[in-house]
């Protein structure tokens, strides 16, 4: 995905990503990379949920459409 846009030395914004999702980066590309997280604070009259990567926090066939 990020192959062919970054040199060597490169300094980049991970946002959002694993804490230890950036050590891989570094050594495959030889960038340097700066991670951040992303907190929701909206403020919203409908349910938010946490998605970690992995798996979507919902049992199968709840949800008809992907936004």
């Amino acid at each position: 995905m990020v192959a062919g846009h970054l040199d060597r030395g490169d300094s980049i914004l991970d946002a959002d990503a694993a804490q230890d999702s950036r050590q891989p980066v570094r050594e495959m590309y030889g960038v340097d990379p700066t991670g951040v997280d992303i907190r929701d604070a909206r403020v919203s009259p409908i349910a938010f949920s946490n998605f970690d990567g992995t798996s979507i926090p919902f049992r199968t066939n709840r949800l008809t459409t992907l936004c």
